[in-house]
């Protein structure tokens, strides 16, 4: 299939419309923070022109990523909400592609959950998913029991849709702020050790 996927004849014909994400964020926030007259009457017609070939429109974004990693939070928060609203008035199915180091608690300091409330689901990757191991192991010898069972019962909205190593870090930050840095330091130690060798 990768050899009938050809980016430039889909451009020529209109099926795929790339987006300099720097130049549209530009384009957005003309004073630091995205505007929803902007935002609608920049993308409305993005959508139209390649709604036309009816297969479904698919659209991947990566600007809310850029502000989180500038610490311009609410400016994501604020871009997402935008991509929600216009959801509602158009039909397309939105894939947002943010980078996080799960295993630093810097990644847990800002309004992440904010972030998952704008979201429907949130994947994990391979790495997110041993994080979350090596977390249960950390908490159990620092508190004597894992705390992934109780993270997973939290009722934050936002902190659900997140993987299990996230989920509880973020229950942690919550419920025993002083443990994120220590808890996160036992976790990476964990990974390191039990990370495959590569030769």
């Amino acid at each position: 299939a990768a050899d009938k996927f050809n980016p430039k004849a889909l451009a020529d014909s209109g099926q795929l419309d790339l987006i300099d994400a720097v130049r549209l964020m530009a384009q957005l926030m003309p004073n630091g923070a995205p505007e929803w007259a902007r935002f609608r009457a920049t993308l409305v017609p993005v959508l139209s022109r390649v709604q036309s070939f009816g297969r479904g429109i698919r659209i991947f974004v990566e600007m809310g990523s850029m502000l989180w990693k500038d610490g311009n939070t609410e400016a994501a928060i604020r871009l997402e909400e935008h991509w929600n609203a216009l959801a509602r008035l158009h039909t397309f199915a939105l894939f947002c592609g943010y980078t996080l180091d799960t295993q630093s608690e810097e990644s847990y300091a800002g309004p992440l959950e904010d972030i998952g409330h704008t979201h429907t689901d949130i994947l994990g990757s391979e790495e997110d998913e041993r994080f979350g191991i090596a977390l249960d192991r950390a908490s159990k010898e620092v508190f004597g029991i894992t705390l992934s069972q109780m993270a997973g019962m939290t009722n934050h909205d936002g902190a659900r849709r997140f993987p299990s190593g996230q989920r509880t870090m973020l229950w942690v930050k919550r419920n025993l702020p002083l443990s994120t840095a220590q808890l996160a330091e036992r976790a990476r130690r964990y990974l390191q050790e039990f990370s495959p060798k590569r030769s």
